[in-house]
């Protein structure tokens, strides 16, 4: 028999990953008609205070960077916006997000797991460097190794 999900968890940041993970999840979602698809984007705690680079077209097919003049949770909170219409249009229908301002990714993907047997965690595979992973630890492999629930790691 065939498992039911009622929760679908995304990490959601500003990476390609994430996004690819959004999409897989937001399909999963439209597979389980009475799941909820909920979107968690954890920020720093200075978020408010920064910029990121984004890449723009420079009119010439050559991509540039530039810095968004927006802080980081606002461009968080469109990017979020965005997503829940974009869930919505490919015919989810219950969407949820939050952005949570502080704390460690990989803790708040977890605890938002109420119910292990009927929800899932969907994450983009890391975007770090080999340091990065010594130093930080990865998101993704800190989930496999202590979450009770079914995990999708996208690529």
């Amino acid at each position: 028999m065939e498992k039911v999900y009622t929760k679908i968890i995304v990490g959601i940041d500003q990476s390609k990953q994430s996004y690819r993970a959004f999409q897989r999840a937001a399909r999963l979602a439209k597979e389980h008609p009475d799941s909820e698809l909920y979107l968690l984007a954890v920020l720093p705690p200075n978020a408010n205070n920064l910029q990121s680079p984004k890449f723009v077209e420079d009119g010439f097919d050559d991509w540039t960077m530039s810095v968004d003049s927006k802080p980081l949770s606002r461009q968080i909170a469109e990017m979020l916006a965005a997503y829940e219409q974009e869930a919505y249009e490919l015919g989810v229908k219950l969407v949820d997000y939050q952005i949570q301002v502080g704390g460690e990714p990989k803790l708040e993907l977890i605890q938002q797991v109420i119910h292990p047997e009927t929800s899932v965690i969907v994450v983009g595979a890391t975007t770090k460097s080999t340091f990065q992973k010594l130093v930080l630890g990865s998101v993704s492999s800190y989930i496999v190794k202590n979450t009770p629930c079914d995990i999708y790691i996208i690529r």
